[in-house]
């Protein structure tokens, strides 16, 4: 369990369509509350980041067939 002392609030302002896709991913991923939706966002954000390569593409493969996925505001932060 984490330690509690250890932690740091962070506030944040959403708009109404951003808050209602917040709440849908809460319902969608079956998230205990809207900051857990946030917190899965934010882990799934950084396993994004380490995958794709520097052209800010991630590579899929499905039926071994591959697809190349962009992801244009990663590759704008890499260079």
């Amino acid at each position: 369990m984490a330690d509690e002392s250890n932690r740091i609030r962070v506030q944040m302002d959403f708009s109404p369509a951003a808050f209602a896709e917040l709440v849908e991913l809460q319902e969608r991923t079956g998230a205990s509350s809207r900051g857990e939706a946030v917190k899965y966002a934010l882990r799934t954000l950084q396993w994004l980041a380490k995958e794709v390569d520097e052209d800010g593409r991630l590579t899929i493969t499905k039926n071994n067939e591959k697809v190349q996925v962009m992801f244009p505001y990663l590759q704008e932060a890499r260079t």
